[in-house]
C-alpha cells in the first residue's frame, strides 16, 4: 500500500494501478472487490495528495476540472450500474496502462501547451467515469492521455490535476457504493481499507513531493516499469483469448521498441 499511495500522489496512473492487479491477481479478490477497495482508498491518499499540492501552491489547473468533473461523475454513476466480467476488466486495465505507456512515450519532447475546451475532452471525461466504476480508476489516465498527446500539454505539470480530479471521483464512487450498500464493515476488504487507510496518507503525499524534485524523465521511466510489470503479470496469470494475447503482447513490443528509439534520439 505505500508504494501504491506513492504511485497515486506521484503519477497519472492513480492508486488503482498497484490496488487493482495485486487485489485480482495476487490476493485472488474478486475485480468488484478490488475496485471498491482501489476507489476506497484513492479517497484517502489522493485526497491527501491534493491537499499537499494546494498547501505547497503547486499549479492545478481548477477550470479544467470543473469542466470535466460533472460528466466525470456522469460517467461514474452509469459505470455503476453496469456489471463485467473479471477477466474483461483485468485484460482491460492492461490494455489501458499499456496505452498510457506508449502516449508517454510520444509526448517526451512535446512543449508545453494550454488546455483547451472541446467535445473530445468531454467524451473522456465521460469514458474515464466509465472505467472508473468499472476497475476503481481511470478517469485521471484518460485525461491525462488526451490532454498531453491531443493538446500537448506539460505531462509532469497535469499530474496534480489528474490527482486531484481521481480524488474527487473516489470520493463520489465510494459515497455512491456506500449508500448503495455494496461498502460497509461486512464487506470482505472493510478491513484492508481501514488498515491501510494511514499508510495512504502519507505515502501519496510523499509521491507528491517527489514529483515536484524529480526530472520528468523519471517519473516516465517509474510509469513504464510499472507498466511492464502489469503486461508481464497479465500474460502469464490471466486464462484470456489467444487472439487478446497475441494482440497485448504486440502492443508491448511496440511501446518497447518506442521507448527504445526515443532514448537513442536523446542521446544525440
Amino acid at each position: 500500500m505505500a508504494f501504491g499511495s506513492f504511485v497515486a500522489g506521484s503519477t497519472p496512473l492513480g492508486g488503482g494501478a498497484v490496488a487493482f492487479p495485486v487485489f485480482t491477481k495476487l490476493l485472488d479478490y474478486s475485480a468488484v472487490d478490488a475496485k471498491t477497495f482501489a476507489l476506497a482508498i484513492q479517497a484517502v491518499g489522493m485526497s491527501f495528495a491534493t491537499l499537499f499540492f494546494v498547501s505547497r501552491k503547486v499549479k492545478i489547473y481548477w477550470s479544467l476540472l470543473v469542466s470535466v468533473l460533472p460528466l466525470a461523475l456522469l460517467g461514474l454513476a452509469i459505470g455503476l450500474h453496469f456489471n463485467v466480467a473479471n477477466t474483461h476488466l483485468k485484460v482491460l486495465y492492461t490494455f489501458l496502462l499499456l496505452g498510457c505507456g506508449y502516449l508517454l512515450v510520444k509526448s517526451i519532447n512535446e512543449q508545453d501547451g494550454l488546455w483547451r475546451s472541446g467535445a473530445g475532452l468531454f467524451m473522456v471525461a465521460l469514458l474515464g467515469g466509465v472505467l472508473s466504476a468499472f476497475v476503481g480508476a481511470g478517469a485521471d489516465t484518460l485525461l491525462f492521455f488526451y490532454l498531453v498527446l491531443r493538446q500537448r500539454v506539460s505531462a509532469k505539470a497535469l499530474i496534480p490535476t489528474t490527482v486531484c480530479l481521481m480524488a474527487l471521483v473516489s470520493i463520489a464512487g465510494i459515497v455512491s457504493l456506500t449508500l448503495l450498500g455494496r461498502f460497509s464493515v461486512s464487506n470482505p476488504i472493510f478491513d484492508a481499507w481501514f488498515f491501510a487507510a494511514p499508510i495512504v496518507a502519507i505515502g501519496a503525499p510523499l509521491g507528491a513531493y517527489a514529483l515536484g524534485k524529480v526530472h520528468e524523465r523519471v517519473v516516465l521511466r517509474f510509469i513504464y516499469l510499472l507498466i511492464m510489470v502489469e503486461v508481464l503479470s497479465t500474460l502469464l496469470l490471466i486464462d484470456f483469448a489467444v487472439q487478446m494475447k497475441a494482440l497485448l503482447l504486440g502492443l508491448t513490443i511496440l511501446v518497447v521498441f518506442s521507448v527504445l528509439r526515443s532514448r537513442r534520439l536523446s542521446a544525440h
